[in-house]
């Protein structure tokens, strides 16, 4: 559990670093003074989970709000889902973080987690990932594709936890 925190404090360092660069608060060596609120959130280790009956690795965490911030006179929340599923060899998934509604995807990350994965990782590729939103609908995504490359191997479960930062 160790290893997520970091990743996830890892990720919200780096998409905050992000996100004040794409605003044009920091550019190159020199920074701006930019005032910075940061919300209260209750963190939940482990979401609410759902699975398909008794059918093994069909396990679904989130989606939850982990981090939550306001810079620039905007609302981000970093949003995180998880996955478990079984994947066959020489296939592809997408896996996902939903933002709220009304909000849209600016960046992401993703993260392999260990428990609940039975899979060789070394079978495993990411194929793409990134934001993705939808003017009609006002929702917005960060997606991850994954494929399996062609294996022996009888353990399917791969479990892939999705974070997006989101703005309102």
């Amino acid at each position: 559990m160790m290893r997520i925190k970091e990743v996830r404090l890892s990720v919200s360092v780096f998409v905050f670093a992000l996100v004040l660069s794409g605003a044009g608060l920091v550019t190159g060596a020199f920074a701006h003074e930019v005032e910075v609120e940061v919300i209260e959130v209750e963190v939940v280790e482990v979401s609410e989970c759902t699975t398909t009956g008794d059918v093994p690795c069909t396990q679904i965490c989130g989606p939850s709000v982990i981090n939550e911030f306001k810079a620039g006179g905007a609302h981000y929340m970093e949003m995180s889902q998880s996955r478990q599923l079984n994947l066959l060899s020489g296939k592809s998934v997408d896996f996902f973080a939903p933002c709220e509604p009304g909000s849209k995807a600016v960046s992401g990350g993703y993260v392999f987690l260990p428990d609940g994965s039975t899979i060789d990782m070394d079978e495993i590729r990411m194929t793409s990932q990134g934001a993705k939103n939808d003017p009609a609908t006002q929702t917005g995504l960060y997606n991850v594709s994954i494929y399996r490359e062609h294996s022996g191997a009888v353990d399917n479960c791969i479990n892939v936890e999705v974070h997006a930062l989101c703005v309102k």
